[in-house]
């Protein structure tokens, strides 16, 4: 997870955790009710310009979006042979921001900033008895996993064609899950090692 982070730090390093978490959020609600492809498409070469104004590293990890590449195309194809492409290009590029705009936020903030910003909207709830702190931990996991997982289905799938040269099929999706699990597994050694789940300050 830490090299997920990018390193060194750039301009939206230094924005607050909260405010991007907002923007996330807004950039989500526009685009889910935005139908327009060419608004979409100006929204996606807008993120592309976010990641290059954070240098070449930045830029690279764009490549994070392959490993959805074959969902992609199958929903553009569906929509296709539904005879609605245009949907589909829609929905491809809706997807595609999001992807890239949670890539982002997650590359230039931090575990601990994640976890606090998201501690304190929740705090509320711990007074009709919900686990804050667990719900807290839980959603900046997940914030956390979703690329480390495109990563590791990636490198199970160039594992594949290296072995075979063939591109990986459903029978990849076994290695991939062991390996998921494993890294489970790690992360709550982890956790167990570093005292268990956070506490709600007070």
């Amino acid at each position: 997870m830490i090299s997920l982070y990018l390193w060194p730090p750039g301009w939206a390093h230094r924005i607050p955790a909260g405010w991007k978490l907002l923007a996330l959020a807004i950039v989500g609600g526009v685009i889910s009710v935005t139908g327009d492809p060419a608004w979409l498409a100006a929204a996606l070469a807008g993120v592309v310009a976010l990641y290059a104004s954070l240098g070449l590293r930045a830029l690279k990890e764009i490549r994070r979006l392959a490993p959805l590449l074959p969902i992609l195309v199958a929903i553009a194809g569906f929509h296709a042979v539904l005879g609605n492409w245009l949907d589909g290009v829609v929905v491809v590029e809706r997807l595609a921001v999001m992807v890239l705009v949670a890539n982002a936020v997650t590359m230039t903030t931090r575990m601990s900033d994640m976890l606090d910003i998201v501690s304190t909207v929740l705090k509320p709830l711990a007074r009709v008895g919900v686990p804050v702190p667990a719900v807290a931990f839980a959603i900046s996991l997940v914030v956390r996993f979703v690329p480390v997982l495109l990563n590791l289905w990636q490198d199970r799938a160039e594992a594949h064609r290296a072995r075979t040269g063939k591109r990986p099929s459903w029978r990849a999706l076994g290695s991939f899950f062991l390996d998921a699990v494993r890294l489970a597994d790690r992360v709550a050694e982890s956790v167990d090692a570093r005292g268990g789940l956070p506490v709600l300050p007070a």
